[in-house]
């Protein structure tokens, strides 16, 4: 995986690292304070976001489009995590997705945690 760098993100009761690529560091940092909000889903999963103008913008989301620009198709409208953690937000651990991609990452996931617990 690419070198990483860490981005803090701070609520009022916690502090978080996340992973970040170096080439997204210093933009992430001069947007101001970043934070982690839940996932709708039950998978539990944290996402780091930025409030900008009453609108919460995905740091994942953001990055890609960064080094990617926009989705390759319009079926490709998922931001996903390929190693399924959602703090890992370097370029190499993320892309674009269509909703059936990103479904087979989670039965993937689900498939490795079963593997673990047996």
């Amino acid at each position: 995986m690419s070198e990483a760098a860490i981005l803090v993100c701070r609520g009022k009761n916690y502090e978080i690292e996340t992973l970040i690529s170096p080439e997204d560091h210093a933009w992430a940092v001069s947007r101001g304070n970043w934070f982690v909000t839940h996932g709708t889903r039950r998978d539990g999963k944290s996402y780091v976001v930025r409030s900008e103008g009453g609108v919460l913008v995905f740091l994942h989301k953001v990055v890609l489009a960064r080094a990617w620009q926009l989705p390759p198709t319009p079926a490709h409208i998922i931001g996903d995590h390929r190693n399924g953690n959602s703090l890992d937000n370097r370029r190499g651990n993320l892309r674009w997705a269509t909703p059936q991609m990103n479904a087979r990452n989670i039965f993937g996931l689900i498939e490795r945690q079963m593997e673990l617990a047996i």
